[in-house]
């Protein structure tokens, strides 16, 4: 379960999701392509990538999805994929 309360705890978190020490777009990037491959047709994340897409003023599914991994959505988020028993593939 992802916990945090300040920037700091975000970024551990963050860090601690991707399986990385250090921010590394490119890493982060392959691994939240994955993971878009494996819920896309999965209609709770159509709706939350959704939800993300709008935010950023697009109808981009997977940009969406890259928006679920923000400070004000990335705990919940988490919590979905923890319900739905899915992991960060390597």
């Amino acid at each position: 379960m992802t916990s945090f309360e300040t920037d700091e705890e975000y970024r551990t978190e963050f860090l601690n999701f991707f399986q990385i020490t250090e921010y590394n777009n490119d890493v982060i990037m392959e691994k939240v392509s994955k993971l878009y491959q494996r819920i896309k047709d999965i209609h709770v994340f159509q709706e939350r990538m959704r939800e993300g897409a709008n935010r950023a003023m697009t109808e981009d599914l997977e940009l969406g999805l890259v928006m679920m991994f923000s400070f004000d959505y990335f705990k919940d988020f988490c919590q979905l994929l923890e319900n739905h028993q899915i992991k960060l593939s390597d």
